[in-house]
């Protein structure tokens, strides 16, 4: 299953954090890996730690909210 694209990396500037400072943030610390490897579509992120990653954002001032983060792809409609 491919991971869905999200807007980490955007967020993530605005809060004006690096990849291992969003880890820290999230109780990941020394795991700047996993944020690339989100970041990148490597990984796929749980909704556990999507949240994490929300409340550490949130916390370094960016006010967004889950779905500014984790965009859901189009639904595509059957006709």
């Amino acid at each position: 299953m491919k991971p869905l694209p999200n807007e980490i990396k955007k967020h993530r500037a605005q809060a004006k954090l690096t990849q291992k400072g969003l880890a820290t943030a999230c109780g990941w610390p020394d795991s700047n890996v996993r944020v690339r490897n989100y970041e990148s579509g490597i990984r796929t992120v749980t909704i556990a730690n999507g949240h994490k990653i929300l409340w550490a954002l949130n916390q370094a001032g960016v006010n967004c909210s889950f779905c500014d983060v984790f965009p859901s792809e189009p639904l595509l409609m059957a006709r």
